[in-house]
């Protein structure tokens, strides 16, 4: 026999056993999505320990916060998801 059937009996031995190929990686990832981000007033640019409101802003009460997270719970309609009421200006 010469070197090339011998290649070519080998080969075939070869993938006889072989597996199915697999293709492992993915393609590119999708384009992040843009957020845009505004600046704050500068009346509300305080810094996080003020005791002031911006601009004479109420806070929330305790009832308005219950009724919130009760709306968008409700709304939701989910067990493990958490809501978190964030009373700040701007």
């Amino acid at each position: 026999m010469n070197k090339a059937s011998i290649v070519v009996a080998l080969l075939v031995a070869v993938s006889i056993d072989a597996a199915p190929r697999i293709r492992a990686v993915r393609g590119p990832a999708p384009p992040l999505p843009v957020i845009e981000v505004s600046a704050e007033p500068a009346a509300c640019a305080m810094t996080p320990l003020a005791q002031d409101t911006c601009d004479g802003a109420a806070s929330l009460a305790a009832s308005e916060v219950d009724a919130i997270v009760r709306a968008a719970a409700r709304a939701i309609n989910d067990d493990t998801m958490t809501i978190a009421v964030v009373d700040r200006a701007g």
